[in-house]
């Protein structure tokens, strides 16, 4: 898989970025403090898709919150991604949104 992400960086950009805070809810919704990140926009060229590139990209992302402690990262999954995100072991929670204005 690292050839397939040294082969797409060198010929298109690729960045990453994370958001960490310093709250999260546990399962058993009590307040934990610590920090949690959250995943936003995985997108993966439709030309690039099925080669292992988003699997990559997970992977390095989850090694380096592991390296920082991060114990808890959440992301919204699309219909396409949620297969990859439950083999890497994201459970699939019950969200809801308030959008005002």
């Amino acid at each position: 898989m690292a050839s397939t992400l040294d082969e797409l960086s060198a010929s298109h950009d690729v960045w990453t970025a994370c958001v960490v805070s310093d709250a999260w809810r546990s399962d058993s919704r009590e307040l934990e403090l610590g920090p949690e990140a959250i995943v936003l926009n995985v997108y993966v060229e439709p030309a690039w898709r099925r080669r292992g590139v988003a699997d990559a990209l997970m992977r390095a992302v989850l090694d380096g919150l592991a390296g920082r402690g991060i114990r808890r990262i959440v992301l919204h999954a699309s219909d396409d991604g949620r297969r990859l995100y439950e083999r890497l072991g994201f459970m699939p929670t019950n969200e809801m949104r308030l959008g005002r204005g």
